[in-house]
């Protein structure tokens, strides 16, 4: 990219930096005197924008001494030669064109939140509806309609200070890893070999931080994983004394209801081991 832009390229930027200022400035005013609650269109913007005069600080810089500066070559191409580009139509004013309005002065106004487009309901007639159909003509939306209805349409409203949000705070830079030894401090007023000698310092500093922090991480898991292991022997020898509670109460019934049913099970034992007459046929 070359150092020093074109002086042609400059008074692009130029033009281009006085349209929008002065433009900027017309649909403020036109905005402030149309205080109507249903907005104003792009279209409508437009026209009354071409009704004011323009600012007194403009003017064109394509213009030198009410005489225009010479054409520029056209760059050399190959094959069919390019066609130049066309004038806006309104080239001694600051809004240019409908298409310099919408994508140059309008998003202006929006960044600065000084206007929004919303959606409102209008009594349109219809036969007034026009478009561009693909060979450039105006064609009538509704040919076969007449009389009124009510459309909804974009408009261009100003912005209620008292709606908009407030702006957050950013939040404070996190403070670097070892700022206290000197991490992002600076030290371009020293000498090259104070600096050199200063970061070697600073990363031998930093070196150490980082070791000691391991050290006491490895402190911190090493007396975690000691509760631990600590916490899990207290269970442990809490579910055995439990179990032990458990088997020694189950012996105590066992002993309890062998105690109180002796006889009867010793009969029961001898009947068992008889063996069975019932239903046995002796020839």
């Amino acid at each position: 990219m070359a150092a020093t832009m074109s002086l042609a390229f400059q008074r692009i930027q130029l033009a281009n930096e006085l349209a929008v200022k002065g433009g900027v400035l017309i649909v403020r005013n036109i905005l402030a005197a149309h205080k109507d609650p249903l907005g104003l269109t792009s279209r409508e913007l437009y026209k009354l924008a071409l009704e004011q005069p323009p600012p007194p600080d403009f003017y064109n810089p394509h213009v030198r001494d009410k005489k225009p500066f010479p054409p520029q070559p056209p760059p050399a191409t190959r094959g069919k030669a390019k066609k130049p580009m066309p004038e806006p139509p309104n080239k001694d004013h600051p809004v240019r064109s409908m298409a310099f309005l919408k994508h140059a002065i309008l998003p202006y106004l929006v960044a600065s939140r000084e206007i929004q487009k919303t959606r409102v309901e209008r009594i349109l007639d219809k036969s007034t509806l026009f478009k561009i159909n693909k060979r450039g003509k105006k064609v009538n939306l509704y040919p076969d309609v007449q009389g009124t209805s009510k459309e909804q349409v974009w408009v261009w409203k100003p912005v209620d200070p008292g709606t908009l949000a407030k702006p957050v705070p950013p939040k404070p830079a996190p403070e670097p890893f070892g700022a206290e030894v000197g991490v992002g401090e600076d030290i371009e007023h020293l000498s090259r070999k104070r600096q050199k000698a200063r970061r070697a310092e600073i990363r031998r500093e930093t070196h150490m931080m980082k070791v000691m922090e391991g050290i006491g991480r490895q402190k911190e898991r090493s007396a975690a994983g000691a509760e631990l292991r600590q916490q899990q022997a207290l269970r442990k020898e809490a579910r055995e004394q439990m179990e032990k509670r458990q088997m020694e109460r189950a012996q105590e019934k066992l002993a309890q209801a062998s105690g109180n049913q002796g006889p009867r099970s010793t009969s029961r034992t001898e009947s068992q081991g008889r063996p069975k007459t019932s239903g046995i046929r002796r020839y």
